[in-house]
């Protein structure tokens, strides 16, 4: 997601596949977050014998690049090119 900084335009955000994303984000500053839940059980969804059950999941990427991110980009008018490089941790 492209969150603007100063709050003035439109979130954006897109799917990252394949390690690539694109998305059309508005100009200015913005803070980055990339998230990547990942299905870690299952539970019922009410408290029935048979209650169909539903995912859950957990962050596979730190808070520090997601919802406490550090991450920003300045987008300019035009194509603008990023590779957010993670450390794996």
């Amino acid at each position: 997601m492209f969150i603007p900084a100063d709050g003035n335009t439109q979130t954006t955000g897109g799917t990252i596949a394949q390690g690539r994303y694109q998305v059309e984000v508005p100009p200015g500053l913005m803070k980055v977050s990339i998230s990547a839940p990942k299905v870690v059980g299952k539970k019922k969804i009410y408290d029935t014998p048979d209650s169909p059950e539903m995912s859950v999941t957990q962050e596979a990427v730190p808070a520090r690049f997601n919802e406490q991110t550090e991450l920003t980009l300045q987008v300019i008018e035009g194509k603008n090119e990023k590779d957010f490089d993670l450390p794996r941790e």
